[in-house]
């Protein structure tokens, strides 16, 4: 954490106001922290500014507390992250509509939901209905025609897959998410035999995905016209 924001305070005199933002925001915040705060001091203080900001008040503000927290969710560990988990997923299922069209911080908060997702346990996975929709959330990204916003939700899905909950052997979305891969795979073999090269690239795109989810991957859901023409 401390590196990625030493980079981040360096940028506190910049002309362009989307990268100076977070770096003043972050020089405010630990004015208001005591010397070598610990981690979860500033998750307290930018979860706070988080519900204060409304997106539409004050966007470049908004987007800079995300960022923020997108470089420092992922160094917490599972204790230290599961007391704000609720308020973060909370947040963050709103926001991924709030930001459908705008590409940074939806990276932003793909980041945050990996990292929160993969710090929940099992009966919080499977009980409450935020935590599933922030999931489908990012699921439906690994589809979305912008390259780097597809490939960073395809991370997040294989994160969150790969690391299942104990006592679990398998992730309680790995199944769902499968077949839903599955079929958005398949829609995309039958618009290359109609259209070409458009949904072959994204065919392919998702042929590699499943590749890289490995044993993430439910073995139960097969891909059949996926298979028909990877077989010709």
């Amino acid at each position: 954490m401390l590196e990625s924001f030493d980079k981040v305070r360096l940028q506190v005199n910049s002309q362009i106001a989307a990268v100076r933002k977070p770096a003043t925001l972050l020089v405010a915040i630990e004015q208001t922290l005591p010397a070598n705060s610990a981690p979860a001091a500033y998750l307290v203080a930018l979860t706070s500014t988080l519900d204060q900001v409304k997106p539409k008040a004050d966007p470049t503000l908004h987007c800079a507390v995300l960022y923020l927290l997108s470089l420092l969710v992922p160094t917490l560990d599972g204790p230290q992250l599961q007391p704000y988990a609720s308020s973060l997923l909370s947040t963050s299922d709103n926001l991924f509509k709030t930001y459908a069209t705008d590409a940074p911080p939806l990276k932003s908060l793909l980041a945050i939901a990996s990292a929160t997702l993969s710090s929940l346990p099992l009966a919080t996975l499977t009980s409450g209905p935020v935590p599933k929709r922030v999931f489908t959330s990012v699921l439906l990204l690994t589809v979305d025609a912008r390259p780097k916003v597809r490939r960073k939700a395809q991370e997040v899905v294989a994160e969150v897959l790969g690391n299942p909950p104990t006592p679990a052997s398998k992730h309680p979305y790995r199944q769902e998410s499968s077949a839903w891969i599955a079929e958005k795979l398949d829609e995309a073999v039958r618009g290359a035999k109609r259209s070409g090269e458009g949904d072959e690239a994204r065919a392919i795109a998702l042929l590699v995905f499943v590749k890289n989810l490995g044993a993430s991957w439910d073995p139960a859901v097969r891909c059949a016209r996926a298979e028909k023409k990877a077989s010709r």
